[in-house]
C-alpha cells in the first residue's frame, strides 16, 4: 500500500510579510482563504504593500500572535517585546513599524478576504516535506525549518518523494481537484517566487545566486509527471489553490489525508 499523504503543519500569517503562527486547525472563509491569513497588511502612503519584496528590513522584525490573532507582540532587531491589541492599537503598531522602516505607513485590516498575493487563487499554498529535505542538499547549511520560513507556505504535506505536490496542479487552463479531509481544493499552478526566499528570514541577508541555482536544480529535479507548460522559468515552488465553494465554511487540520479526485 502506498503511503498516505497527510498535512504535517499549518501556518497562518496574520500580518502580511511578518512571522507565521502555527495552528493545528484552520477554518475556511467564504472567500476561500484561511481564516486569519494575511488579515492585516502594512501599507505605504501610495497604497502599495510594504513587504519583503521591497523592504529587507522587515526580516529584522519578529512577531508573535495569540490564537485569536487579535494580539500581536513585536520585537525590533531582537529588542524588547511590545504587545498590541488589534484593531484598536493598529495606529500604534503602524507608528512603531514606521519608525523602524523609515517610511510613513498604516496597518490595514480585511477580515473578509485578507490580503492574498494571488487574488484569483486565495486558497492555502502547499509544499511537501520531502522537497524541503532535498533543498537542504541544494543549499548546505540551510535547515528544513529555515527553508519553510523562506517559502512561507500555509501547509506542509508529509511526503516521501520530492515535489510530490506537483501532482496537485494540472495543465494550464485547467485545475486538479483534490480533497484534504472534508475540504475540496482546486490546484491551479506552481507559485512563481520572488526575492524573499533568497534572504535569511531573520536577518534579511541574501544568499548569493540563490534564485539562479534554485531554478537550475528545480529543472533537473522536475518529476516526469509534472506539466512543464507552467514553467516559463523554474523559479517556481509551492502550489497555489482555490477552495471549492461547497467546502467554504469547513476546516482543515493537521493529520488530514490528501486524496486526488
Amino acid at each position: 500500500m502506498s503511503r498516505q499523504i497527510k498535512i504535517h503543519s499549518i501556518d497562518i500569517y496574520p500580518v502580511k510579510s511578518l512571522d507565521p503562527h502555527s495552528v493545528q486547525q484552520a477554518n475556511v472563509l467564504p472567500c476561500g482563504a484561511l481564516e486569519g491569513d494575511r488579515r492585516w497588511a502594512i501599507v505605504g502612503e501610495d497604497g502599495k504593500y510594504i513587504n519583503g519584496k521591497n523592504s529587507s528590513l522587515l526580516h529584522t522584525i519578529r512577531a508573535r500572535f495569540g490564537d485569536e490573532f487579535g494580539k500581536v507582540q513585536i520585537s525590533i532587531q531582537n529588542g524588547a517585546w511590545r504587545q498590541f491589541e488589534l484593531p484598536g492599537e493598529a495606529a500604534c503598531l503602524a507608528q512603531l513599524l514606521s519608525d523602524h522602516l523609515g517610511v510613513a505607513l498604516t496597518v490595514q485590516e480585511n477580515g473578509q478576504r485578507g490580503f492574498p498575493d494571488d487574488t484569483e487563487s486565495p486558497g492555502p499554498t502547499l509544499i511537501g516535506s520531502a522537497s524541503l529535505e532535498l533543498m537542504t542538499q541544494w543549499f548546505p547549511g540551510l535547515t528544513v525549518p529555515e527553508l519553510k520560513r523562506r517559502f512561507r507556505a500555509n501547509i506542509v504535506l508529509e511526503t516521501s518523494e520530492p515535489f510530490w505536490e506537483d501532482r496537485l496542479f494540472a495543465e494550464p487552463g485547467s485545475v486538479q481537484r483534490f480533497r484534504i479531509g472534508d475540504v475540496e481544493l482546486l490546484g491551479v499552478n506552481p507559485c512563481q517566487r520572488c526575492v524573499v526566499p533568497s534572504r535569511d528570514p531573520l536577518t534579511g541577508e541574501t544568499w548569493p545566486g540563490f534564485q539562479k541555482e534554485f531554478a537550475r536544480l528545480r529543472e533537473q529535479s522536475l518529476p516526469e509527471t509534472t506539466s512543464r507548460e507552467h514553467f516559463n522559468h523554474y523559479y517556481r515552488f509551492a502550489v497555489n489553490t482555490r477552495i471549492s465553494p461547497e467546502s467554504r465554511g469547513s476546516s482543515i487540520s493537521c493529520g488530514d489525508v490528501v486524496e486526488l479526485l
